[in-house]
């Protein structure tokens, strides 16, 4: 479930257009997007973010470290 419980204010002005926004929205972005990631999981990666900041941050690096590797490598089989 999304909730705007969690939402953290970058500002003291009045919401932004997705502050604004109501749960149902929220939800839907989410499928959308979980929806994307499900297509194209080499591209996308579903990370959660419930976790305290330096593991949510530990699981972006690691992704990111192996789709770089990852691309690295395949670009060098490629070469071969």
């Amino acid at each position: 479930m999304v909730g705007t419980a969690g939402f953290t204010r970058r500002g003291s002005g009045a919401p932004d257009r997705f502050e604004a926004e109501d749960v149902a929205f929220h939800q839907k972005l989410r499928e959308a997007y979980r929806e994307i990631a499900a297509n194209d999981p080499k591209r996308c990666v579903l990370i959660d973010a419930n976790a305290d900041a330096n593991t949510v941050a530990a699981k972006v690096w690691a992704a990111l470290r192996d789709r770089v590797l990852n691309a690295d490598m395949t670009k060098e089989v490629s070469r071969a």
